[in-house]
């Protein structure tokens, strides 16, 4: 009886091994080549911050689509590009993006673009550089910057009273239209000096251009994601859907 245990446990081992292998065989990590999201000379790394079943591309579509609905712990469905973005070098990025629905009845705000950096030793992670908002139907961005090499976060990770974190906003309530295809771009240089500018649009028209420092002073270079991110609560829609396609980095 003994041995006869001893073999009934080694089989099913065996078959919850070859279960869990051909299992991981069957659903591979979801993926993306580069060139399938991002036209860049340079190579860069993604980071996938959305549950797979929330995102996908079709097989003839030439476009990324990212979804987020209400649950619980559930704030964003995003894809992070990281080694693209240097200081001190001019860039310019643009994507353009589709909606079905621009929220103008929802006074809760979420967004489609970040700029990030990453927080050095013995600092805490900080809001956003950047991020593309949308807020009663109208799109908003705001910029923080910081010229100390060590942020002080002593009320909250943005730009209140009593941080060193500075901020300005670059632009508010331009108005944009869903179930059409959308241009976003952003140009110039990400830097802590007072001499570089920001120039950014919407379908080839300047929304601003600003001069001064527009990021964090960090060992490691900004990064950006694309996708959704909600914090804020959620009215009566049951999913927020956003499509990307013509992502350029250069």
């Amino acid at each position: 009886m003994l041995v006869s245990r001893k073999r009934y446990s080694a089989v099913f081992f065996v078959c919850a091994l070859l279960t869990m292998t051909f299992s991981s065989l069957a659903s591979p990590k979801k993926t993306l080549q580069q060139e399938e999201f991002i036209s860049t000379e340079n190579p860069v790394s993604f980071v996938y911050e959305c549950h797979p079943e929330l995102w996908g591309k079709g097989s003839l579509s030439t476009s990324v689509e990212f979804k987020l609905k209400p649950k619980k712990g559930r704030k964003r469905c995003e894809i992070a590009v990281q080694k693209g973005l240097e200081r001190d070098k001019p860039f310019s990025l643009s994507f353009r993006f589709l909606v079905n629905d621009t929220y103008q009845y929802s006074n809760q705000w979420h967004s489609y673009f970040q700029i990030h950096s990453f927080p050095d030793k013995g600092e805490s992670w900080r809001c956003p550089i950047m991020a593309l908002e949308t807020k009663n139907g109208k799109l908003r961005m705001y910029n923080r910057w910081d010229q100390k090499k060590i942020s002080s976060t002593k009320r909250g990770s943005c730009a209140s009273n009593g941080n060193s974190i500075r901020s300005r906003t670059l632009f508010e309530g331009v108005s944009y239209a869903a179930n059409v295809w959308n241009q976003f771009r952003i140009e110039g240089v990400l830097s802590t000096s007072d001499n570089e500018c920001l120039k950014t649009y919407l379908n080839r028209v300047l929304l601003s251009e600003t001069c001064g420092p527009n990021t964090f002073n960090d060992a490691k270079m900004p990064f950006f994601k694309l996708g959704i991110y909600k914090p804020t609560s959620w009215d009566k829609y049951p999913e927020i859907s956003l499509k990307v396609k013509d992502l350029e980095l250069n």
